[in-house]
């Protein structure tokens, strides 16, 4: 009973690590994302500057 105890806790904390990679891998996409979009919306403020992104951006 012992190591059966101690199997089910290493699989909790096995899926514990998983979810915790999953969510950094969501986080790593969602930056990617936000960046790409930041990039698209920077190079759409150059061409019709709007009021308080030329700002922000400083070019």
């Amino acid at each position: 009973m012992g190591v059966k105890g101690k199997n089910e806790k290493r699989g909790k904390e096995l899926r514990r690590r998983r979810i915790i990679q999953a969510v950094i891998a969501v986080l790593m996409v969602l930056a990617m994302v936000i960046a790409i979009f930041e990039a698209l919306f920077y190079g759409n403020a150059m061409s019709t500057p709007q009021p308080g992104q030329n700002v922000e951006s400083g070019r």
